[in-house]
């Protein structure tokens, strides 16, 4: 059995190479969608914070969405130092940095608590679709990241907004 284990192990390098620079194409592959939406937004980072939470829920909503292939492979990856591992850590941790950063730039309330919110209600999100499918409470993403966005803002007068004035057609 022995010549069979060392037989397997290129075959199983080379899935593993391909899965690697597959994680790094999908962790690159967002910067073609945000570069489309820092061209139709030009220095205006709430829009494109609202942007790319819109590009977020419709991504997480797809009818063929597995679940996030980082948080998948994660689960099967327990190892903190396989280099898959972090491949994934360095992906969610750039997407996170670009919300934290989007949040501050538009002058949000504690941006990096809505940074937070945002990035785990939509990591949650995709979980849902699975159980729950996308007529579940992942249905609502889209209205919930507005929700949250709003709460953050500062009105004229240096306060959050009322929370029963929160209209949500912006992001929608």
């Amino acid at each position: 059995m022995k010549p069979l284990a060392s037989a397997a192990r290129p075959v199983l390098a080379a899935g593993f190479s391909r899965r690697v620079k597959r994680a790094d194409l999908f962790c690159g592959s967002r910067g073609a969608s945000w570069a489309e939406i820092e061209r139709v937004h030009p220095g205006q980072p709430k829009e494109q914070l609202l942007a790319w939470l819109r590009f977020i829920a419709e991504f997480k909503l797809g009818t063929t969405e597995r679940g996030c292939a980082f948080a998948n492979a994660a689960v099967e990856l327990p190892d903190p130092n396989h280099p898959a591992r972090r491949v994934i850590e360095e992906c969610k941790r750039q997407h996170r940095e670009l919300i934290i950063e989007l949040c501050r730039k538009a002058g949000l309330l504690d941006p990096e608590l809505l940074a937070d919110e945002l990035f785990l209600l939509g990591e949650g999100a995709r979980v849902s679709m699975q159980s729950l499918g996308p007529r579940g409470p992942a249905e609502r993403l889209a209205e919930m990241f507005q929700t949250l966005v709003a709460a953050h803002t500062l009105t004229g007068c240096g306060r959050p907004p009322d929370p029963s004035a929160l209209g949500h057609e912006e992001l929608l």
